[in-house]
């Protein structure tokens, strides 16, 4: 994708036109694991195996509880990351069970010893709560967390930022427009979604 970016701006650099990029993204994706591919393909060795990091756990730097738990719906879910003690200990204050609160799980030592039944602990928890919800809960306490989005979602959080800006805010287009601001902060910029221009192919194509 960056290529095809960059080669469309090296047109526009040496011909003043613009142009439309179309690229599908899980295809430009698969054209990164030729290894991975090529190991399970020929060798038989899936990636995920025993003996192997888990994907969804933090290994370096150590974390518990750390990775994707499923929230409320259908294929819904929530990022969770204690990177301490005291992350866990504000993540135990919200979900307010006794099991969260007992001395088990107080040092990261003990949470990594016993991760698969904290993740066990955790998802039966969250599968409880709307993903957006819940992450909103846990960052007003502190832990770092953030609801999973899909591509839809993330087109209809910012043309709600948008259209508050022209129709005036209530309070769930203010969150989303606190939300933007700090989007900004970390990538400098955001785009805002306008109407889809028609396009005339059979001019595009006859110019």
């Amino acid at each position: 994708m960056a290529i095809a970016i960059l080669a469309a701006l090296v047109h526009r650099r040496r011909t003043g036109e613009g142009t439309w990029v179309d690229m599908a993204c899980t295809e430009a994706g698969a054209a990164l694991l030729g290894p991975v591919v090529l190991d399970a393909t020929v060798n038989g060795r899936n990636l995920r195996r025993p003996g192997m990091p888990n994907s969804n756990r933090s290994s370096s730097p150590l974390m518990a509880p750390h990775g994707i738990f499923p929230a409320a719906g259908e294929d819904n879910w929530v990022a969770i990351a204690c990177r301490d003690d005291e992350d866990w200990a504000r993540l135990a204050r919200v979900v307010g069970e006794p099991w969260a609160t007992g001395a088990k799980w107080v040092s990261l030592a003990q949470r990594v010893a016993c991760e698969d039944e904290l993740d066990e602990l955790i998802r039966a928890w969250t599968v409880l709560h709307d993903r957006f919800t819940l992450s909103e809960k846990l960052q007003a306490a502190g832990v770092r967390t953030a609801a999973v989005q899909r591509p839809s979602d993330r087109v209809l959080e910012i043309s709600t930022v948008v259209s508050s800006r022209r129709n005036g805010a209530d309070s769930a287009s203010q969150r989303r427009m606190q939300l933007e601001d700090q989007a900004r902060k970390r990538v400098g910029v955001i785009l805002e979604l306008e109407r889809t221009v028609s396009w005339d192919h059979a001019k595009l194509q006859r110019d």
